[in-house]
Order: C-alpha cells, then sequence, then structure tokens
C-alpha cells in the first residue's frame, strides 16, 4: 500500500482519469523503486471500483524485440510472426470491442521497455480515447530515452506526472504503515540512504531488521547502536542477499535475469536442467527473500531493479554465453524469432561477427520495420570495420526506419551511410535520402543532393537514369510537369533500372493538362508496376498506390473512385509501408468531401494529421485547405484562417501545384462581407493556374469560382472562368462536362442550365460541387430570371447545403437571395436535433445501424470507404448524442428501435 500522501495522488490519478474532458492518458514517470507500479495498482483498483474495466500489460527487459508484444498482450491478442501489416488495426478494433460493454483502463507498466511498434499503436489508442470510452495509464523511467514518449508526453490529450522521492514525514508515514511503529529521528537517518525510494525504504527496513538491529520502545521503532547508523544502501542489500542465497539459488536468479521474462516452472526447469520438483525448494527461498514471485503461472522478480543487480553479478563473458544458449533455446521453437534476436543481440563474442550478424539480419526478415530497424542498429554496430556488411546492413535499416514511418531517423542512417558506400548500395541509399527529403516536401534539398551525386561521378550510367527521375518526382507532385514527354515516358517499361517514376510522371502531366483517362491508365500502370518490383525488393518504396483512386475521382468522378481505396490501401498495407498511410486518410478524406460527407473529411484529416508523429508530412496543403473550407462551410472563420497561417508559416509546397489557400482566403473573404477582396483572390488563385498551365485547378475550382463571380456580381471573373473550361475534352475528362455545363449557364444567365448540371454532378457522385452549383442557379435566376423561378431554386439549394454540412453557406445564400428580394425562409428545412437518434448524421445512423447488426469496425470502415478511426470518430459522436456509453448500448438501443411496439 502506499503512504498516505501518495494515496490522495492516487486519488487525484482516478479523479484525471475519470473526468469527461480531462486527458485521455496519464503518464507516471520516475525513476526504478520511486513508487509507480504501486501507485497504479491502487489507481486500477479505485478505477474497477468505479465501474470501468482494467487491462494491464507489464513490458519486460526482452520485450523490446517483440514487435507489438506489449498492446497485444493489454488486449489479450496472440503474437504472430511475421505480424502482418493489418496488426495494429486489429488492436485498435480489439480495444473497441473490449470497450463495448463497459469503458477499459489500459495500463502498461514499464513502458520505456516496450517495443517500438507497441509505442506507434499507444500513441493511436491514445487518439482514438477520444472516440471510445477508453483511456490510457502508462509508467516510466525517463532513462533509456524513448522519443516516441517523449513525443507523446507533449500532446495536449496526455497528463504527465513525475513521482518524486518520498519526503521525511512520507518516509516515516510509510515506516509505520509497514511496521506498526513510528520511525525514531535515528532510524530514519539510517534510511535516507534509500533516497526517498519507497522500495528501497522498505528493503532497508527489511535488511536491518534481519540483522537484528530494528527495536521496538513502546510505540517506537528504533535502531541500535550496534554498527553505524547509516544503513547500506538498497543495491548492497540486494547484493548481501543474492549473496547469502543457496547455491541453486543463486543459479536460478542468473538464468531467470538472463532470460529477462516471467516464465513459468516447467521452463524455468528445462533451462537448469532440473526438475521442477528440485526447483522449487530455490524459488521458495527466494520467494521467502522477497527476491521473487509467483503470478499463479509465472515466476518474477519482485521488481526489475532485483533483475538488474542479479544481472550485473554475472561477469560479461558468462553473460553472454548465457543469452546465447538461450538463443538456441529459443531457436528451435516456432514464433520465438523476438525473443531470439534479444538474446543474439547480447550475445556478441561468443560466434565470429559475420555470424552473428548474419542471424540478426535473419530475425529482422521476420520482424516488423519497426522492430527489425532496432535489430540492425545492433547489426551495424557489430559489423564495425567491414564496410561492405555496414553499408549493406545501413540499407536495410533505412528502408525498415522508412517503413515504419521514422522518416527523419531514416534519413539520418542514409546520410551517415552513403559518404562510404558503393554501388549498389550507394544508389538505393541515395533514392531513399530523394524519398525522405520529398515525403517532406524539400525540394531544394532534394536538387541539391542530386547536384552533388552527379558532380561526384559516383553513380554509373545505368543508374543515372533512374536516379534523374527519382530527383524530378518532387518537383512532379508540386505540379512541375513542364518538358516531360508524357506519351515517350509512359511507353518506357518499369524496371528496377528505370522504377516506376517516369510513368507516373507522365499520369501527373496527362492529369494537370486535363487527360483524365491517360492520367488513369498510367497511374495504374505505375502502381501495379511498382508492386511488382516491391515483390521482388522490399527496398522499393514509393507513393504509387495514392494516385489511381485520387485521379479516378478527378476524371470519373467520387462514385467511381470510392470503390477503389480500400484496394489500392492494402496493397500498401501489405508492403508494411505505413509512412504512407496518413496520405491515404487524405485521399480518402478528399473523395468524403465531394460526396457531401463533410464530417467523414474532417475526421480522416484530423486523424491523418494527428498520426504525423514526426511532423514529416510535406504535402497537407490540399488536405488543410479541404479542412478550412469545411471550417468556412460551418461558419468557423478563425479556425480557417488559423489553419491557414499555420501551413503558410511552414514555407510547404503546394500539392499538384494546386494554388489552393488564395481561393480560401477568397471565400472567407466573401463570408466576411468583402466582395472585392474576394474577387481579387479568387482571380489572382485562376491565374495563377493560366500561367502553370494547371488545367486541374481550373476542373477542380471552377464552380467554387464561379460562386464567388455571381455572388459578387462580377461577370468578368465568371467569363474568365468559362474560357478555362470550355475547352476541356469531355471525352479525355468526363467530370469536365457537368463543371462546363454549370459555368455556361452562370455566364448564359440561363439558370435551368446550371441546375440540369447539378444533377449530372450527383450522379457522378459529385455532391458537394453539385449543392454549389445549385447556389450558383439560385442566384443568376434572382439576378437574371423570374422570382418564382429563384425561389424554387433558392430552396433547392438551401436544402443541397444544408445536406452537405454547409450551414454558413446556406445561411449567407438566404441573405443573398434576400438582397434581391426573395425569401426563401430561414433554414429551409427544420434544424437537426442536438441530442436523439433525430439528431444522428446520415453517416452516424448508418454505422449504428450496422454496429446493431453485429459488423465490426474494419468491416464498416471498408463498407463506407473510410477508414477505422473515422468509424470509431462517428461511434463517439452518436453515443454522445443518444446518451450512452459503450457500443454495446447502442447496439441495444438499435434493437429496441426495431423491436415491435404494441
Amino acid at each position: 500500500m502506499p503512504v498516505p500522501v501518495r494515496e490522495e495522488l492516487a486519488a487525484a490519478v482516478v479523479t484525471t482519469l475519470m473526468a469527461p474532458d480531462g486527458p485521455r492518458t496519464v503518464i507516471l514517470g520516475g525513476p526504478g523503486g520511486i513508487g509507480k507500479s504501486s501507485l497504479v495498482a491502487v489507481v486500477a483498483a479505485d478505477v474497477r471500483a468505479a465501474g470501468l474495466d482494467v487491462r494491464w500489460a507489464r513490458a519486460t527487459e526482452s520485450s523490446v524485440r517483440s514487435p507489438f508484444g506489449a498492446v497485444l498482450d493489454l488486449v489479450g491478442l496472440p503474437v504472430v510472426l511475421p505480424p502482418p501489416a493489418s496488426t495494429p488495426d486489429l488492436i485498435l478494433e480489439r480495444a473497441a470491442e473490449l470497450s463495448q460493454d463497459r469503458p477499459v483502463l489500459f495500463v502498461v507498466d514499464d513502458v520505456h521497455r516496450a517495443d517500438a511498434d507497441s509505442l506507434t499503436v499507444l500513441w493511436r489508442l491514445g487518439l482514438a480515447a477520444a472516440d471510445l470510452p477508453i483511456r490510457l495509464l502508462l509508467t516510466r523511467r525517463r532513462q533509456p530515452p524513448r522519443e516516441l514518449l517523449t513525443l507523446l508526453a507533449t500532446r495536449s490529450h496526455v497528463a504527465e506526472i513525475d513521482l518524486g522521492p518520498l519526503t521525511h514525514a512520507e518516509t516515516a508515514a510509510l515506516v509505520t504503515d509497514q511496521t506498526g511503529a513510528d520511525p525514531s529521528p535515528r532510524l530514519l537517518a539510517a534510511l535516507a540512504s534509500a533516497g526517498g525510494s519507497p522500495l528501497h525504504v522498505t528493503a532497508l527496513i527489511r535488511h536491518l531488521d534481519q540483522q537484528g538491529r530494528l527495536v521496538r520502545v513502546g510505540a517506537t521503532l528504533d535502531v541500535t547502536e550496534d554498527g553505524p547508523l547509516t544503513a547500506v544502501s538498497f543495491l548492497e542489500s540486494v547484493s548481501e542477499q543474492i549473496a547469502s542465497a543457496s547455491g541453486p539459488a543463486r543459479e536460478l536468479l542468473r538464468v531467470l535475469a538472463v532470460w529477462a521474462q516471467p516464465v513459468a516452472p516447467s521452463e524455468l526447469a528445462r533451462l537448469l536442467d532440473t526438475t521442477v520438483l528440485k526447483l522449487s525448494t530455490a524459488v521458495d527461498e527466494l520467494i521467502d527473500a522477497r527476491l521473487l514471485q509467483w503470478s499463479g503461472e509465472d515466476v518474477d522478480f519482485v521488481h526489475d531493479t532485483i533483475r538488474d543487480v542479479s544481472y550485473d553479478t554475472i561477469d560479461s563473458r558468462t553473460r553472454r554465453m548465457m543469452h546465447r544458449s538461450c538463443a538456441q533455446v529459443l531457436a528451435t521453437r516456432s514464433n520465438a524469432a523476438e525473443l531470439t534476436a534479444y538474446h543474439l543481440e547480447r550475445s556478441a563474442g561468443t560466434v565470429d561477427t559475420p555470424t552473428l550478424t548474419v542471424e540478426l539480419r535473419q530475425a529482422a526478415s521476420l520482424s516488423s520495420p519497426g522492430v527489425a530497424a532496432d535489430m540492425l542498429a545492433t547489426a551495424a554496430n557489430l559489423s564495425g570495420q567491414d564496410p561492405a556488411s555496414s553499408t549493406a546492413i545501413a540499407v536495410d535499416r533505412a528502408h525498415a526506419l522508412l517503413k515504419a514511418g521514422r522518416i527523419e531517423e531514416a534519413a539520418q542512417v542514409a546520410r551517415q551511410a552513403l559518404p562510404a558506400a558503393a554501388d549498389p548500395h550507394a544508389a538505393a541509399l541515395i533514392r531513399l535520402l530523394i524519398l525522405t527529403h520529398s515525403t517532406r516536401g524539400q525540394i531544394a534539398a532534394v536538387d541539391a543532393l542530386i547536384a552533388n551525386v552527379l558532380a561526384s561521378g559516383r553513380v554509373p550510367e545505368p543508374a543515372r537514369t533512374r536516379l534523374m527521375w527519382n530527383g524530378r518526382w518532387p518537383h512532379i507532385l508540386a505540379g512541375e510537369v513542364a518538358g516531360i514527354d508524357r506519351t515517350q515516358a509512359a511507353e518506357l517499361e518499369i524496371t528496377a533500372a528505370t522504377g516506376a517514376a517516369p510513368v507516373a510522371a507522365a499520369a501527373f502531366a496527362a492529369m494537370l493538362d486535363g487527360d483524365g483517362i491517360s492520367a488513369v491508365e498510367w497511374a495504374e500502370r505505375a502502381a501495379q508496376g511498382h508492386a511488382r518490383l516491391a515483390k521482388i525488393n522490399s527496398a522499393e518504396v514509393a507513393s504509387m498506390d495514392l494516385w489511381p483512386p485520387i485521379f479516378r475521382h478527378f476524371t470519373y468522378g467520387t462514385t467511381n473512385a470510392a470503390t477503389y481505396i480500400d484496394h489500392w490501401r492494402r496493397q500498401s498495407a501489405d508492403r508494411d509501408d505505413a509512412w504512407v498511410d496518413p496520405y491515404h486518410l487524405f485521399v480518402s478524406a478528399s473523395i468524403a468531401l465531394a460526396a457531401g460527407r463533410i464530417d467523414d473529411a474532417a475526421a480522416e484529416i484530423d486523424a491523418a494529421l494527428e498520426s504525423d508523429i514526426e511532423a514529416s508530412l510535406g504535402w497537407t496543403s490540399t488536405s488543410i485547405a479541404a479542412r478550412c473550407e469545411i471550417d468556412v462551410d460551418r461558419g468557423n472563420l478563425q479556425s480557417a484562417f488559423r489553419r491557414m497561417q499555420e501551413f503558410r508559416a511552414r514555407n510547404l509546397p503546394n500539392s499538384l501545384g494546386l494554388p489552393v489557400f488564395d481561393l480560401v482566403d477568397a471565400e472567407i473573404a466573401l463570408s466576411q462581407g468583402d466582395p472585392d477582396r474576394a474577387v481579387t483572390l479568387a482571380t489572382q488563385s485562376w491565374e495563377l493556374a493560366d500561367d502553370a498551365g494547371n488545367r486541374l485547378w481550373h476542373l477542380l475550382s471552377a464552380i467554387r469560382t464561379a460562386e464567388i463571380a455571381v455572388a459578387a456580381r462580377r461577370s468578368e471573373l465568371l467569363n474568365r472562368v468559362w474560357l478555362g473550361v470550355e475547352t476541356f475534352d469531355v471525352d479525355r475528362l468526363p467530370t469536365a462536362g457537368p463543371v462546363a455545363h454549370a459555368v455556361a449557364g452562370a455566364v448564359t444567365h440561363d439558370a435551368a442550365r446550371t441546375a440540369a448540371a447539378a444533377d449530372e454532378l450527383v450522379a457522378l457522385g459529385n455532391v458537394r460541387d453539385s449543392a454549389r452549383a445549385r447556389a450558383v442557379a439560385a442566384v443568376v435566376a434572382a439576378d437574371h430570371g423570374s422570382r418564382s423561378a429563384a425561389r424554387d431554386l433558392g430552396r433547392r439549394a438551401q436544402e443541397a447545403l444544408l445536406a452537405v454540412g454547409a450551414t454558413a453557406r446556406a445561411r449567407a445564400l438566404t441573405a443573398r437571395l434576400r438582397d434581391s428580394g426573395i425569401s426563401i425562409g430561414v433554414s429551409g428545412r427544420r434544424g437537426r436535433p442536438k441530442t436523439g437518434w433525430e439528431s444522428l448524421t446520415p453517416t452516424e445512423y448508418s454505422i449504428a445501424e450496422m454496429i446493431g447488426a453485429g459488423r465490426t469496425g474494419p468491416d464498416i470502415a471498408k463498407s463506407l470507404f473510410i477508414s477505422p478511426r473515422t468509424v470509431q470518430t462517428h461511434v463517439s459522436h452518436a453515443l454522445a448524442k443518444l446518451g450512452l456509453t459503450t457500443r454495446l448500448e447502442l447496439a441495444a438501443a438499435v434493437a429496441g428501435r426495431r423491436a415491435p411496439t404494441g
């Protein structure tokens, strides 16, 4: 039990975790023995008493090499090696299932020992806690430092509490709690060497008692003067206990310390080549000495500090040999590659270095990218003076880091290895550096790298072609496609010598020029070709899977594109390309927004930005601008302006060269009642696309720009838009037809034609542009047509805008028509209530129905073409609106609505 002051702290932690709007994750930090685990035990008991379920896992010394090990244990899923790409989603879905019937507190003790994958999933769990009835409680030491934990602690939804040493009064209270007597001043002075550690204080009291130096004088506990008043340190105390143990008990401690995880007696007996019966005597001896504990299934150290002391009593050579023996035992078993790797890393010197390096690389190949990268770091250190081996390991490690989404680390490894590298490793490292710079939008850095490499002459001619295409890639992402012969590039065969970049570049050039049919064909060919290369060489990493669905969206419309999202996302997942996950969310968000699912789009964008642990996403302009558009639609102009300014402050490029923020700025200005500035900014946006020959922007922004022109009564801007869209070849870009028809109707004052174009857009699934087109039609009718037509079109437009969540635009349309003497009512339809079934959005209602039918989160996500995280967000919103807490309650409520009455 903790001392009284710690009981108050425990109560404060419980209050923090239970607060509805409080931190979703609490981290308890402090050195070993400071009382973190005992405090967490009290918190867990109190939380359980309050009605929450508690799930507990403890990371051990060997956990660092077990991919997803800590979190799989936490949610009760088995370890599978190599872990499937879907493991993070499976863990999150399992967490959702566990919280179906009541809220859950997930506790991970000693999280600083967990593997990199577990830390990443805990990050995601912390974010998911905003949408699920779960909370996280983690304990950690600050040493060794773990970057992900440090970053996690800085997040707004995380509270970190550092446990300091016990005060003089707290130490006295602990002694009283354990002995039933108040400590004398002399005893407290003797206990000062414990440094305020509850574990150390307890051990020293026991040590003094064993020496017969504790004496009771009434209600006071004193220490005799038969020796120095300063007690031995905790480490000395434990060392003395170990030294005084029997020979079999000392050997048991040594083996258990090297094994580095809880172990069943039968397993321990096999390791010691004895029987469980013979072993039981030594186990009982160590349990009585409070060095070991029995969980009912496994034997483990009472505290990891005792394990550390036991480990340090073994000389280094013997330790390495014992680790080698453990690795050999584990190598004969299935599904033990992670533990084998842990012991291999610590067995250096027992076999020749090349053999050990090969073993580690083989173990890494069976692990996840994140854990593999850490194993390969050890292999790199062992390879020492062998340049070829060191460089090969560096290439593997850098690619593993990239696949794990640790982009900055990948770049750092590649930079350090490049000077000593020779081909083919040099070319691989250069391509990886280009990719890491490109991913972060660092175009100038790519240009400088290419120039330096070409000047050095170190890349042979066969590799220079691919290098040059890789170097052009960030420029292509920025919409700079001048000089690309797209027909010639598209005809190149996709091989290891050329890569898929030339064909992808042809797709970009076609899309920006308005040839969507070719763009889709070539983008899909590039993605398929890259997939073939990646099957042969796992070091082939690129973002090719992103572009087929987005180019389909631009070319054929939202309905067509939505059916392809899951296929390309899963193709990336199957290759463990976690670094592109946020971009897949951006693609989904773009399609959801066009389809009028504004809540889905916002959730997808927010999830992608939150998952960017390293802040390494460089191509976010269109997604952040879309998020700004959502804010403008909802009337949150300050939020839109803040997002826009934050993006501009980062000096990142515009994706595809689209001047998205000029148009967002224009829409903000129009919403603020400044039509002149709105027209100036919209014209600027259009001119930028004109100057760059970016016809894609003409397609994407035409209706939005026409909406501004019509609202501000500026025919010159409207005519300019018409000149940009009238020349589209609709046979090569089918979506351009309805867009051109909508603008043509506005230019010719034919409101019916624009309204008909809105229907065409709905048929393509482009619901949001359809709603805007209806608004344009209503204003055109008001300014140039009949009042009755304007009123009818206005009401239809208002309904359409409200249906896509554009409440502020609906109000603006009402006001604009009122200025023309036309009243369409305040809202056009009854506003959605804030609570109850009628308050649910269509997506929320659909998801609730699916949960009622017993469908899982991933299954729902696949059906709706959204991410599992977005499903969780909608579930959270539905629960809040219905006054419910868990998915089980939601399923029961759905069943209750379906049940016949009377």
